[in-house]
């Protein structure tokens, strides 16, 4: 069984790809994959990643021919980690702002759980270069969530995390209806009501230095009201 495969949703991101796509393949070594799954960029993206791959046979690139979103695009990765015969897959945003050395922190702790939550509220994380309505927005989605479904976890709205495959199946993870932030709370809060073991890391998250935030008020009233919706029905 292969190890990890980072799994990495763009658009439009080829600026910040060009830093993190060689400093990934470098931390994976050989020891694991990186698929990049593109709803459909304009900028370039699918050329950069071709030429890379004639060097890096660890390199995946899935095309989607239209935007389907994150969840879908995260549930794509899932599917192609189980059918790889990865043990881990790892979530991580391609805008930078999840940084490449925090994943050490998750090397730490994956003898010892199932799935592993990049936190930035837990002692040693913390959040940079973000306004201070979008930490509270960030801080409360979590805490609020928490809260409705008793779930032990305090990043609950983070979208750096590490799940073993095995997990992944279990939780029938095809059957995640949300997106977004919601995705991000259903995948933890379905893990957590199947008894696996979650642990938290410290994580610094920044703000992106390149591109537009793909962030909508739409993304936030989903996570709103889906928490109740996880409560009763997951």
């Amino acid at each position: 069984m292969k190890k990890l495969l980072i799994a990495l949703p763009v658009i439009n991101e080829k600026p910040n790809l060009e830093v993190m796509i060689p400093s990934l393949l470098l931390y994976l070594k050989n020891d694991g994959g990186l698929l990049i799954i593109d709803d459909n960029s304009n900028d370039g993206t699918l050329e950069y990643v071709k030429e890379l791959q004639k060097k890096h046979n660890n390199l995946y690139y899935i095309r989607n021919p239209k935007k389907v979103g994150l969840g879908n695009a995260y549930k794509m990765g899932m599917s192609f980690a189980i059918e790889n015969d990865y043990e881990w897959f790892q979530q991580m945003d391609a805008d930078r702002s999840h940084r490449i050395e925090d994943l050490a922190e998750f090397d730490k702790v994956a003898d010892s759980c199932d799935m592993i939550v990049g936190s930035r509220y837990v002692k040693g994380g913390a959040v940079v270069n973000w306004p201070l309505s979008r930490r509270i927005l960030s801080r409360g989605g979590s805490f609020y969530s928490k809260m409705i479904l008793w779930c032990p976890v305090n990043d609950l709205t983070g979208g750096f995390n590490r799940t073993k495959t095995s997990v992944l199946k279990n939780i029938n993870y095809k059957d995640i209806m949300t997106t977004g932030y919601a995705f991000q709370i259903e995948l933890k809060y379905r893990t957590h009501k199947k008894g696996f073991r979650i642990k938290e890391v410290p994580i610094t998250f920044s703000d992106r230095m390149l591109g537009k935030t793909k962030m909508s008020k739409a993304i936030i009233l989903e996570a709103i009201w889906k928490v109740w919706w996880l409560r009763f029905k997951v």
